[in-house]
């Protein structure tokens, strides 16, 4: 089912639905003009959780099934980044896919946010797959993604950051104050006290 067609069911019991598949129609659209703009991606997403938050308040017994699929935000929000993911140029469609994947296949997730890596070379899309397995649980995964492709002195510094954070919740201490040495230090002052913050209390433990 189409992206637009899940938000239409998912707006059909809340209280003034046009304006808001209204507004979804806008910003899928400029999804097809930049399949990266995260803006309109996460405003699209804000309007299916409230859309489905509005449904199950209004009715909890009822749910809004076509076959055997249950409409609801998550669906909505695969259905979207399959349609937009299959640019060349995508990379932020992908994390999304990773991270609704991600507890039901792993493998698939891990795929995906390696292209997601390898098609944007600033760092954007690493740190944001990074930040996706650590949210998982899965620090090692997260250090395995990231540290062949971070390129401390070009990426941007989110993510260094990402990878300092992986190392120590992976138990990698001493790797985590290395990777710290390594991250730029000029005009990020207070994220590095509080990585060196983080680092001092782990090695306490």
């Amino acid at each position: 089912m189409a992206f637009i067609d899940i938000v239409q069911r998912l707006l059909n019991n809340s209280e003034s639905p046009d304006s808001r598949a209204q507004r979804a129609v806008d910003l899928r659209q400029r999804l097809s003009d930049d399949p990266n703009d995260v803006t309109a991606f996460e405003e699209l997403a804000q309007i299916v959780r409230d859309a489905e938050e509005g449904r199950e308040m209004s009715d909890p017994l009822t749910a809004d099934v076509t076959g055997t699929i249950t409409v609801s935000a998550d669906l909505a929000m695969w259905a979207l980044a399959e349609e937009i993911g299959a640019s060349p140029d995508a990379w932020y469609p992908l994390v999304e896919l990773a991270r609704l994947s991600v507890d039901s296949d792993r493998e698939a997730a891990l795929r995906r946010l390696t292209v997601a890596a390898d098609r944007e070379t600033s760092g954007r899309a690493l740190a944001a797959g990074i930040r996706v397995l650590r949210e998982a649980g899965l620090p090692s995964a997260a250090l395995g993604l990231g540290l062949g492709r971070w390129r401390p002195d070009e990426q941007e510094f989110e993510a260094g950051e990402q990878i300092v954070r992986a190392a120590l919740e992976a138990g990698r201490v001493d790797e985590a104050r290395n990777y710290l040495h390594q991250l730029p230090h000029e005009g990020h002052t207070p994220q590095i006290q509080a990585l060196e913050h983080a680092i001092d209390i782990a090695e306490e433990l």
